[in-house]
């Protein structure tokens, strides 16, 4: 059986983070805190998977990516939201994120504003 979490906020700053060993992903995390005014932070490992890699069929090297998400606690707005996904995206030049960012832009830019 499989548990199902979902964290899915507007005014919470949540940064999905693929493929980034867990130290760079808490140094992210202690700076945003640090230079954003965040109060604080949970990581949760969001997935594993494992990679084989094969030669001629046969299991030569094998390496383990971890999927990690940074919700941090304290409330902002949607624009600051983006702000600080962006900010951190862009200093940390980490691809998934940057592509996290763009995805989480783009459905602002659709979003109707009463």
């Amino acid at each position: 059986m499989s548990l199902v979490w979902g964290d899915w906020s507007n005014d919470t700053v949540r940064l999905d983070i693929d493929n980034t060993p867990l130290g760079i992903v808490k140094y992210w995390a202690f700076l945003v805190c640090k230079y954003k005014r965040q109060n604080g932070f949970i990581i949760l490992e969001s997935s594993i998977r494992e990679h084989p890699v094969r030669i001629r069929h046969r299991l030569v090297h094998g390496y383990i990516s971890r999927n990690f998400s940074v919700i941090f606690n304290h409330r902002v707005t949607w624009k600051t939201n983006v702000k600080i996904m962006d900010w951190v995206a862009r200093l940390s030049n980490i691809e998934p994120l940057k592509n996290y960012v763009l995805m989480q832009g783009l459905d602002n830019f659709n979003r109707k504003v009463p």
